[in-house]
């Protein structure tokens, strides 16, 4: 009889315990890229400065999930921009607007992880 309620209390632990990391991994650590398809009015913008710039915003349309970071990847020629989704809490929203400075050596900048193009550098001549 002991052996069957400590066998018990050894599952239902271990099950909390499961769960925790669960809630703690969803909650705290996981994050969602946004795309270009599920972003609403994603703008992209040339920002007359000294210094070249896209500024490029729009709004999430995952409506339980906000806007957590914004960073960027070079790939090649390209600045690949990843908005990562959480979820909503706090004074967080689904909105952003983020500008990506452009150096001679880039010729691209897409969004997201299917790499949709949102501007491309002329040719030059």
């Amino acid at each position: 009889m002991k052996s069957i309620a400590l066998t018990l209390a050894t599952v239902v632990v271990a099950g909390a315990i499961l769960c925790l990391c669960a809630y703690g991994y969803i909650y705290y650590w996981h994050t969602t890229v946004l795309e270009s398809r599920d972003t609403i009015q994603l703008k992209a913008v040339w920002l007359h400065s000294s210094d070249p710039a896209l500024r490029i915003s729009g709004l999430s349309g995952h409506s339980a999930l906000a806007v957590k970071k914004i960073t960027t990847e070079r790939e090649d020629s390209s600045i690949v921009v990843l908005v990562h989704l959480d979820l909503a809490k706090g004074k967080r929203s689904g909105s952003f607007e983020y500008d990506v400075p452009i150096p001679d050596s880039v010729n691209q900048i897409r969004f997201g992880k299917d790499k949709a193009l949102l501007w491309k550098r002329e040719s030059r001549s």
